[in-house]
């Protein structure tokens, strides 16, 4: 067992006649050789901390000391120390990314799905522009011809399209200057309305009026047709 003296004057002790020399005490076991006086321990040591490699400090060496180091790191050196094999492992969830028709590789961050590119559905083309007014014709009797008061005047309008936007009637006497409605484009009106009629036909319609109670004069059937393009009869 390393000894060392008690104190610096123990090396030789007297009391009451006698006589002790060197009186000692076990050396730590934390030095690896001291001397001090005639005092000489060797060979006594303590373990090295596991955080170094190598390390000398005065007398005291330790080597082969080892602890295993951060894998966060690649290669680190300061001092006596010295690590490798650094590694970091990124996140799955950026290594790589696919969205659509979006790819992404490496670390970033994550494309939103809202960038995925949207095409709206053409509009269809344009309808071709219809530029053949309505016809009115067929009239019976014929323009010009005497009629008796209660005789019904009937007429067609008809169209390419067959179809109308609006439809006006009316009936003028150039003797009196007075219009009359006969029809609005919904129904008859006024002294039409239980004497006239009106019937489909291929392409549009035909019209049979007569004013209630008879002609009060020799009248000029006018009639006001516009089809779905807006094209108006002559």
């Amino acid at each position: 067992m390393a000894t060392q003296p008690v104190s610096r004057s123990g090396a030789v002790y007297s009391r009451g006649g006698a006589q002790r020399t060197s009186p000692k005490r076990p050396v730590a076991r934390a030095i690896g050789s001291y001397a001090s006086g005639a005092l000489v321990a060797r060979g006594t040591s303590r373990s090295v901390s596991r955080a170094v490699q190598r390390h000398s400090a005065g007398s005291l060496t330790a080597s082969g000391a080892l602890r295993p180091l951060s894998r966060a790191v690649s290669r680190f050196s300061s001092g006596g120390i010295l690590s490798l094999l650094n590694l970091r492992v990124l996140s799955s969830a950026v290594s790589r990314y696919l969205a659509g028709s979006f790819q992404r590789f490496g670390a970033g961050r994550a494309i939103g799905r809202s960038y995925s590119v949207g095409v709206s559905t053409p509009p269809p083309p344009p309808a071709p522009t219809d530029a053949t007014p309505p016809v009115v014709g067929n009239y019976s009797p014929a323009p010009g011809t005497p009629i008796a008061k209660t005789t019904s005047i009937s007429f067609d309008v008809t169209d390419e399209t067959g179809g109308f936007r609006r439809v006006f009637v009316v009936a003028f006497y150039p003797a009196t200057g007075i219009s009359e409605l006969i029809h609005d484009g919904d129904g008859f009106r006024g002294f039409y309305s239980s004497t006239s009629a009106r019937r489909a036909i291929a392409g549009g319609f035909r019209y049979t009026v007569l004013r209630a109670g008879g002609w009060s004069a020799a009248p000029t059937i006018q009639t006001f047709a516009i089809d779905l393009a807006g094209n108006e009869a002559a």
